[in-house]
């Protein structure tokens, strides 16, 4: 939308990221966290660098899992118990992002 020149009249609260340096100058965007709500909150995840936080159940509920996907891609290993400090982390970093889960959603 910038490279296009787009100039919104209201916010329409976009999740994306500007990638005008990335395509004009091959400068990589900021890292940032990645989450994604599966329907009806069944689960959610938050990703933030390498590791990778996945919430199943309810919104509540305290089914974690988590994986350092550089050495696990497959997601076989949960790490939740082994890494409390990163998972409190990543959940922290969930619950940030999630306050604003119905923002972004389209109500016709």
């Amino acid at each position: 939308a910038a490279l296009a020149g787009f100039k919104p009249t209201a916010d329409p609260k976009w999740d994306g990221v500007d990638l005008t340096e990335l395509l004009t100058n091959h400068t990589p965007p900021a890292t940032r966290p990645l989450y994604a709500v599966a329907p009806q909150w069944q689960a959610r995840s938050v990703r933030l660098g390498d590791w990778k936080l996945i919430v199943g159940g309810s919104k509540n509920s305290n089914n974690n899992e988590l994986y350092n996907l550089a050495s696990d891609p497959q997601e076989s290993n949960n790490l939740a118990e082994a890494e409390p400090a990163r998972l409190q982390t990543l959940l922290k970093v969930m619950a940030d992002i999630s306050r604003a889960d119905k923002d972004s959603v389209v109500v016709e």
